[in-house]
């Protein structure tokens, strides 16, 4: 068995392994109870207003955007597709 950190074997590879189920809800409980626990650091680690370096598509979000999610998302799609390669 290989160790899958440090890519090196295992001195002693375990008789059984081990399966945690789990959700969506329940990922999404414990990624929303961490962010709680220290919301004032949560929100100081988001930069609002700052656009990506990389090349995106912006979706407005925000209640009083200028269009719909649906018309964004649309217009989005047709975007991107006209930017794929063979179109």
């Amino acid at each position: 068995m290989t160790n899958s950190i440090a890519g090196s074997p295992d001195p002693d590879p375990p008789d059984a392994q081990e399966s945690l189920p789990s959700d969506d809800l329940a990922r999404r409980h414990r990624r929303d109870a961490a962010k709680l626990a220290d919301f004032t650091a949560f929100t100081a680690s988001m930069r609002l207003g700052t656009e990506p370096a990389a090349p995106h598509v912006t979706i407005d979000n925000r209640l009083a955007a200028d269009a719909t999610l649906e018309a964004q998302v649309a217009a989005a799609a047709e975007a991107l597709s006209a930017r794929a390669p063979g179109s």
